[in-house]
């Protein structure tokens, strides 16, 4: 089924005894869209969102992104394919 992302869904019980219930979910956001500092709190993103913290690396000291840093880190595209862009707007 199709529906729009904030709508309650979800389905009863799976009833077979020997068929696994399959499911593929696709979700479609704006290309602009940018991370919060909560995606740090969430075990889905937070593989995607830079390190708050300043860590030694062999010697050498890896980037901060602070809260206000997250606004410039950009879905990576391997991950998260760009499928629409809004066309530049007419003048």
């Amino acid at each position: 089924s199709g529906h729009y992302g904030r709508t309650w869904h979800g389905s009863g019980k799976n009833k077979s005894k020997d068929l696994p219930r399959r499911g593929l979910g696709l979700h479609f956001v704006p290309a602009e869209v940018r991370f919060t500092k909560d995606a740090r709190k969430s075990k889905l993103w937070r593989s995607y969102v830079p390190d708050k913290k300043k860590e030694d690396n062999g010697g050498d000291d890896v980037a901060i992104c602070d809260d206000e840093d997250l606004m410039n880190v950009v879905l990576p595209e391997e991950d998260f394919p760009l499928v629409w862009k809004r066309p530049p707007e007419s003048r």
